[in-house]
């Protein structure tokens, strides 16, 4: 089976698990959210449970379709949720007031949902991708930009936040696997073999008359001592 096959497979028995759910009333917290998923679970593993714009709508994933097939034969699921009030806390010989409970029936209407677009609402999550670059200069920044001397250092004592690490090419090296740092070695004492050579030729006289001097992977003019 070739690999967009697969993943056709994979999303085909992804849609036959996916529920839509409706809950009424609506939950509003935190709390009654998790009593419906609680609910839920007493007729099925539940891999995914995620409210949509509405309150009172989410999408559900089911384990197997054998669950997901028990949770819409349960539907309408109804249960009771009970909100334990805290009592407020009182001088020691005093006895505590009884905590209040107030009960609440919540109906969840369950219907297969096998169109529901996956991948697009992963995409719109504001934790999917990459984190954009930073773009905005702070005012530390912009003030060290002013007065700091505009030599070599200047970069990167004027970057407060990163000290310009992340643009120096150097710095990569940091970040590169064992792999791509031994080669990185090897290229760099292959250059300094060949500095080391043409200066040798230079002091000797051998360079043939050769103005130049390899430094860096390029060839770099020699200007005459003044």
């Amino acid at each position: 089976m070739s690999l967009r096959a697969a993943l056709r497979t994979r999303s085909t028995i992804l849609g036959d698990r996916t529920l839509y759910l409706r809950v009424k009333p609506a939950p509003s917290t935190l709390s009654e959210r998790r009593a419906v998923l609680h609910a839920l679970k007493q007729y099925g593993q539940i891999e995914v449970f995620k409210k949509l714009y509405d309150d009172s709508s989410f999408i559900s994933v089911a384990r197997s379709i054998a669950e997901h097939r028990n949770i819409r034969k349960a539907s309408p699921i109804q249960f009771d949720y009970k909100d334990e009030m805290t009592s407020e806390a009182v001088p020691a010989p005093r006895v505590a007031l009884p905590s209040s409970t107030s009960a609440q029936t919540f109906t969840i209407e369950a219907f297969p949902a096998p169109d529901y677009p996956h991948k697009a609402a992963i995409k719109k999550s504001p934790l999917y991708g990459p984190w954009p670059p930073e773009t905005d200069i702070s005012l530390v920044t912009r003030a060290l930009m002013e007065v700091v001397p505009k030599d070599m250092a200047w970069r990167g004592l004027a970057d407060w936040e990163t000290g310009a690490q992340m643009e120096d090419p150097d710095a990569r090296v940091a970040w590169l696997t064992s792999k791509e740092n031994a080669i990185q070695q090897r290229i760099s004492r292959r250059d300094h073999k060949k500095v080391l050579a043409d200066l040798e030729k230079l002091v000797k006289g051998e360079n043939g008359g050769n103005d130049e001097v390899y430094y860096g992977r390029k060839y770099l003019p020699l200007k005459p001592a003044a």
